[in-house]
């Protein structure tokens, strides 16, 4: 929600008649000043992916800190044959129904943005 709302702003620059928020800086931030990355055992990654990619559009201090709690952990929990999988619990629900494929490919997604991410904001 957050990221596709800053989205509307960037693209139509009217927050108000298409629902989206003030992209500004601070308004980002203050997400992040109460949000970290959840490297818990179940590992949200219907939750990690958006949100890492919105800390790399706000960049700075926040990216750093995003993908500098992240990455050592979704890198520790790689499997030896590459792939990505956390444990069956109800929830969060995506994790399991998608099983190892969905959860290697959002692991890829939240390390992608720092390689070759678009900034949006700049």
């Amino acid at each position: 929600g957050l990221i596709s709302r800053s989205y509307v702003y960037l693209i139509k620059k009217d927050y108000e008649k298409y629902g989206g928020i003030t992209a500004s800086s601070d308004v980002l931030k203050m997400f992040f000043e109460n949000n970290e990355p959840d490297t818990s055992a179940a590992c949200d990654m219907y939750y990690n992916k958006p949100a890492t990619l919105l800390a790399y559009q706000v960049g700075g201090e926040v990216w750093s800190n995003w993908i500098g709690k992240l990455q050592p952990y979704l890198l520790a929990t790689q499997a030896a044959d590459g792939s990505c999988s956390f444990p069956d619990e109800p929830w969060p629900a995506s994790n399991s129904a998608g099983g190892p494929l969905y959860c290697t490919v959002m692991a890829v997604l939240c390390l992608e943005p720092g390689y070759a991410g678009l900034k949006l904001f700049d």
